[in-house]
């Protein structure tokens, strides 16, 4: 099999080098993931609720780069749990982002938040 670079049973990506498939160099990818458990006091509808957590997990995917979802208590009005998940070069980067994503949503007055709970994972690359 012949592809980009010369190289045999190599797939090139596009506009770059080959893939490295099974290379291994010893690094290590650390995965974070926060849970907050919220309740939404001033939420008197799901239209209230859905607005505030827009806001909550577009602002944090779009300022701390991290994936962001509702994970529990969809059909509460009041209540919520979220979860955002962060990958970095290195755990204290991880914390890091995870700490300023923990900031950003204890700065809503408008909520209360009930718990939160960190997991960490190291991949090998």
């Amino acid at each position: 099999m012949r592809t980009a670079g010369g190289d045999a049973g190599r797939a090139a990506r596009p506009g770059g080098p080959p893939c490295r498939r099974g290379a291994r160099d010893n690094r290590t990818v650390p995965v974070g993931a926060l849970v907050i458990d919220l309740q939404l006091p001033e939420s008197h509808s799901l239209k209230d609720k859905r607005m505030v957590l827009r806001h909550l997990l577009d602002t944090s995917r779009r300022r701390f780069n991290v994936a962001a979802a509702e994970q529990a208590h969809h059909d509460l009005l009041q209540r919520t749990e979220l979860v955002f998940a962060a990958a970095g070069s290195g755990l204290a980067h991880v914390e890091e982002v995870l700490d300023s994503v923990e900031r950003f949503v204890w700065s809503h007055p408008e909520l209360t938040v009930l718990g939160t709970t960190r997991y960490f994972l190291d991949l090998d690359d």
